[in-house]
């Protein structure tokens, strides 16, 4: 599959506007969505369309692997209508960890890139363009080095897909705290913000960051700053990520059940907490030594099944209506 930098969404990506090539982002996303409508056509009972999306699902996959990636710099690449690797390294590539199309020794592989601070391991996780191209800007220049928010969130979600969590849970805190840092001490130059967007006030949320420099990125142009107030796609990291993988809540509301990871080792929680028919106030008083012990404060609305994940296995609890309190000996 095919498209163009602005229909990719990265505008000014350095990658080249191929005709009838094929892009690894949009392939990757293609077989995203033939997994779930997979997935879906069996949750409905029509099998013989399940058969359809697996297939087409299997497919892409071998493609995928069997054109895009490059054994010799273990990476995914948009390839030309003749099959050549174009190589430069873009964000576009993670896109296969969430779709599932990489083996485990391969996801292994494209995570060397994450952490190498000569390509995606920067001061802000993760820029969008690897730092060692020669169109890289410290600054971000939009897409040829910003930090975008919905792409930091896809690839944060493919390496939860694998057992690469820990590396998603670093990603997803050092996002927050740079967004945090930005919002708390970045004072511009009000020449750098375009005249419509002045407003003397800008403890905000940006649209995209510098992957090396705590302040927003500069626009596709790199005259002004990008776009303050952007909390449609930058509120991933202080709301969901924040939820997700920093405290560690993944709900399931059909299930009634709640799976926590307890990775943080101070008092930690939320309140006002909804999925599904329940609302809920939960705390961790503690989770670290000396007391030895993981305790946990819950209120809730309504019973549901609380899953724990701690450093010494997964405990399963039944949460009654009202006051309820449990400890996990560590």
């Amino acid at each position: 599959y095919y498209t163009t930098r602005l229909g990719s969404g990265m505008d000014n990506s350095p990658r080249q506007e191929i005709e009838k090539g094929g892009w690894v982002d949009l392939s990757a996303q293609t077989a995203l969505s033939a997994k779930y409508l997979m997935f879906i056509a069996r949750q409905t009972g029509n099998d013989s369309l399940a058969k359809v999306y697996d297939g087409r699902y299997r497919r892409l996959i071998r493609l995928i692997n069997g054109k895009m990636w490059d054994k010799q710099s273990r990476f995914y690449y948009d390839i030309t209508s003749s099959g050549e690797r174009l190589r430069v390294k873009t964000a576009a590539a993670f896109w296969t960890l969430l779709a599932e199309v990489t083996t485990l020794p391969q996801a292994r592989q494209l995570t060397e890139h994450l952490q190498n601070p000569q390509e995606f391991y920067r001061a802000h996780l993760f820029p969008t363009l690897a730092a060692d191209h020669p169109d890289y800007d410290p600054e971000g220049h939009y897409w040829r080095g910003g930090v975008w928010a919905p792409i930091d969130y896809m690839v944060i979600k493919g390496l939860d897909i694998y057992p690469l969590r820990e590396l998603a849970a670093v990603a997803a805190l050092n996002h927050l705290e740079n967004i945090y840092r930005v919002y708390r001490d970045f004072r511009p130059d009000e020449s750098k913000i375009a005249p419509e967007e002045r407003d003397g006030d800008y403890r905000t949320i940006w649209e995209c960051y510098s992957p090396d420099f705590p302040q927003p990125a500069t626009r596709w142009d790199g005259k002004y700053l990008c776009r303050q107030d952007f909390v449609g796609w930058s509120g991933l990291g202080p709301i969901a990520l924040l939820l997700e993988n920093v405290i560690g809540l993944q709900p399931s509301a059909p299930r009634d059940e709640l799976y926590w990871n307890l990775r943080l080792q101070e008092r930690h929680g939320v309140e006002n907490y909804r999925f599904g028919d329940n609302l809920i106030d939960l705390i961790c008083e503690s989770n670290q030594l000396p007391e030895k012990a993981a305790v946990i404060s819950i209120n809730s609305t309504s019973p549901f099944h609380l899953i724990v994940s701690t450093r010494v296995g997964v405990r399963t609890f039944e949460v009654r209506e009202g006051e309820n309190r449990f400890e996990i000996t560590l």
